[in-house]
């Protein structure tokens, strides 16, 4: 059996292929565009239990390597040798001590708001940029307007 395809029919084919990956391109893109101000944190360490609550879905799953932290999600580490470092962007670093509860709330291009309920975090800025990390306590909020490195402990009353 031979199969004769004539120029025009492949033609129209290869016309049909373009335009559907066309409008696959353009359906995609949409919501991309509309998500640009929403940053995404990774996380950048690990040791010990570490979890994470999703705050899209309430799942709470096992942190791992390089997982995107959004902003609403909760990481906590257990008592004793547990910890993790989130970075923020590339010159910015929350370092979570063992038995701690943090909550991202805000990472957009250039504000990213971490909570901290207990336990002890570092603020790790390397150097200033247009980003300002803000660690908030219960009972006050730290916005470095310096490089360095800022230690915050809440214990268990606040």
């Amino acid at each position: 059996m031979s199969m004769n395809i004539s120029m025009a029919a492949l033609a129209r084919w290869a016309g049909m292929l373009f335009l559907s990956s066309l409008s696959c391109l353009i359906v995609t893109a949409g919501p991309a565009l509309a998500d640009d101000n929403a940053g995404v944190a990774r996380v950048s360490l690990l040791n010990g239990t570490v979890t994470m609550q999703r705050g899209d879905s309430g799942d709470t799953i096992a942190a791992v390597i390089n997982a995107p932290v959004m902003a609403g999600d909760y990481l906590s580490t257990t008592a004793g040798t547990s910890r993790a470092e989130v970075q923020l962007d590339d010159a910015d670093f929350v370092r979570v001590g063992s038995d701690a509860q943090v909550r991202f709330t805000q990472l957009d291009p250039t504000q990213g708001t971490v909570q901290l309920a207990t336990g002890t975090v570092e603020l790790r800025v390397l150097h200033v940029t247009d980003f300002h990390p803000e660690l908030q306590t219960p009972s006050i909020a730290i916005r470095p307007d310096d490089a360095g490195r800022y230690r915050v402990t809440v214990n268990g009353d606040g």
